[in-house]
């Protein structure tokens, strides 16, 4: 009974508890500043290179174009070191991005001719990101349907084995009107266009959003839409779609997820998992956040929803450090209230550790975020009635409690236990029944 009760207590019991924070968590805004015009700016991403950070994005405000793409790098306290717009004759969105050594490659879409004829390309910079000055831009466009002008956009750009891929969609070379084909472009290290490869089937739409490199594979996320028509009804199919591709372009597996994550907004590679954010649109239109963790063969791990009674979106806001995953995004008010931000915190496994919304007086929305040391950088838009539509970077200090994720937990027995009290209770029997029969 004693070696009984040694076994049972001595079984480590671990509680894991989703709130570990037992004060209300507090935001630390350490320093705030903003870039802008007259006019409207549009962020898209944070790039940090160990000593300073960058931001970039769109603005309406600068330059003779029709949309204009900028970048500006600050130092670690907020200090802007330059900033750069290029200035075009067309209408250029930026999208991704890749840090690789002096450099920083930016991919997007630029916008040239007039509706209804809109020739949509594909568009790389190579910049010095010392400097700012351009080093080369590229371009690629197709033709689309019975030679229309094809639909060509670039959303994200990694650097493998020095040379420069760039994922997205376009509707050149389809099959059909209703088709558009996940697009992968490999170019060379002076923007030289090396090969093109499509992914797709026939009156589908497949759109390559993220691109992510990892054990020398390429990783695209985006979405899947089926439209079929019959008798006047047309019927959508949606699914959120992940896909693993080698250097040269073939496909080595691609998976499909219904009603988890309707569209992908960020994708991080760490720990041998990929890391998702996007949005979520429920049955009542009503947006929530959504996290998801898959493994490298594609096969999902977990996914949670986030959302309180207004709408919710997320943009880039996707950080993995420690033992935790972090999410960044809006909270929407529906005119009824300002825009609020609001940051989340989960464990490796999906568990929800803590949430804070906070906000000021003017509309304040989320783009993306960086978590360096004990201090996230947070990229987004701010306006207030009246004025301009501004891009504000802000250093805010960390306000969750130090985590261990201690794994899952242990059964209260463990298999060696069970057959042990089992043994226990036989040899216990045994000697009762022996004394038994010495007694009689």
């Amino acid at each position: 009974m004693i070696l009984l009760l040694t076994m049972v207590a001595g079984n480590p019991q671990i509680a894991v508890s989703s709130t570990i924070d037992p004060e209300p968590l507090r935001i630390e805004e350490r320093w705030l500043v903003t870039w802008g015009g007259d006019w409207y700016e549009s962020p898209r991403r944070i790039i940090y290179d160990g000593s300073h950070l960058y931001i970039y994005g769109r603005t309406l405000s600068h330059g003779d174009g029709e949309s204009n793409i900028f970048l500006a790098k600050y130092d670690m306290e907020g200090g802007l070191v330059w900033d750069t717009v290029w200035e075009t004759p067309t209408l250029d969105v930026p999208r991704g991005y890749a840090l690789e050594g002096p450099h920083i490659y930016i991919a997007g879409t630029a916008y040239r001719g007039e509706d209804p004829h809109v020739d949509l390309d594909v568009l790389l910079l190579k910049i010095d990101r010392e400097s700012g000055e351009l080093v080369w831009n590229a371009s690629w466009g197709g033709t689309g349907w019975e030679g229309e002008p094809g639909s060509d956009y670039g959303r994200d750009v990694e650097v493998l084995d020095d040379a420069i891929y760039v994922a997205g969609m376009t509707t050149s070379d389809a099959g059909s009107p209703d088709e558009h084909d996940l697009l992968l472009l490999k170019f060379d290290a002076e923007g030289r266009l090396i090969w093109r490869r499509q992914y797709g089937g026939d009156a589908t739409h497949e759109y390559g959003y993220h691109l992510e490199a990892g054990d020398g594979m390429l990783y695209v996320s985006g979405r899947f839409l089926s439209l079929t028509r019959s008798a006047g009804e047309t019927i959508r199919e949606e699914r959120m779609l992940i896909c693993e591709l080698g250097p040269d372009g073939e496909m080595i597996w691609n998976e499909t997820y219904v009603g988890i994550l309707d569209e992908p907004s960020g994708m991080r590679i760490h720990g041998g998992s990929i890391y998702l954010i996007g949005n979520t649109w429920l049955s009542d239109k009503k947006g929530e956040i959504s996290v998801m963790r898959v493994e490298m063969d594609g096969a999902l791990d977990w996914y949670k929803l986030w959302g309180s009674r207004e709408n919710e979106a997320a943009h880039y806001g996707l950080a993995v450090a420690g033992d935790s995953v972090y999410a960044f995004g809006g909270l929407g008010g529906h005119g009824v209230r300002n825009q609020d931000l609001s940051l989340l915190r989960y464990s490796l496994r999906g568990e929800l550790l803590g949430n804070l919304t906070w906000g000021s007086w003017r509309n304040e929305s989320a783009w993306d975020m960086t978590l360096i040391g004990d201090t996230f950088y947070l990229l987004g838009q701010v306006s207030a009635p009246g004025e301009g539509v501004d891009v504000y970077l802000s250093a805010v200090g960390n306000p969750f409690l130090p985590y261990v994720d201690p794994g899952p937990e242990e059964p209260f027995l463990q298999t060696w236990q069970i057959y042990g009290v089992v043994g226990i209770l036989l040899a216990l029997t045994g000697y009762v029944h022996l004394w038994r029969l010495v007694d009689e």
